[in-house]
């Protein structure tokens, strides 16, 4: 839980240190959009995770991977149609969030480029409730420490090397957390 927060606050050093202050303001205004997404993935986690105790209770292992199948499935297609309306509506969605002028533009760009990771950003507390569930604590610690990591790399990279703007650190947010997945599911 402490992972999004710790990415949010290095992704917030580096806009503020390296970007224009309307990026600062895109990272702020876009909080909400990443509540929004954070409950709806934690919904169908909770869930999951309650389905899944009780198959263990009843010893139905063959239900619990359908569970855990089911519930992947669902979060990716979610991320998928989540992520077509922010790369479709950016614009819209920043103006309905308050944004105003150049403001309104860097948030739009910022959720372009999270929109490129929202399948995984809404795999991820799924991923880590089946691990926790297989008692496989360490896992789940590395991969938080993996999310973090690649997030504070890629975002480096972005305002360093690649000056990719908001959009790009967005894109980093993004790519830390396909990055994530991959050390998970791999």
């Amino acid at each position: 839980a402490a992972t999004p927060s710790l990415t949010s606050i290095l992704n917030g050093i580096l806009i503020g240190n390296y970007l224009p202050p309307e990026a600062l303001v895109a990272l702020g205004f876009v909080v909400p959009v990443n509540a929004l997404l954070g409950s709806l993935s934690l919904i169908i986690s909770s869930g999951a995770r309650v389905f899944c105790g009780r198959f263990i209770g009843r010893g139905e292992i063959k239900k619990l991977d359908y569970a855990f199948t089911a519930s992947l499935i669902s979060l990716a297609v979610m991320g998928a149609v989540l992520t077509l309306v922010l790369l479709l509506a950016a614009g819209p969605i920043a103006v309905l969030l308050g944004v105003e002028g150049a403001s309104a533009a860097a948030t739009a760009e910022y959720l372009r480029g999270l929109a490129i990771g929202i399948i995984p950003m809404m795999m991820l507390p799924c991923l880590m409730v089946f691990l926790q569930m297989g008692n496989e604590y360490n896992y789940a610690m590395v991969s938080s420490v993996v999310l973090a990591g690649m997030g504070l790399v890629c975002g480096l990279l972005n305002v360093k090397v690649f000056d990719g703007g908001v959009f790009g650190m967005g894109v980093a947010t993004s790519l830390s957390q396909w990055i994530t997945v991959a050390f998970l599911v791999f």
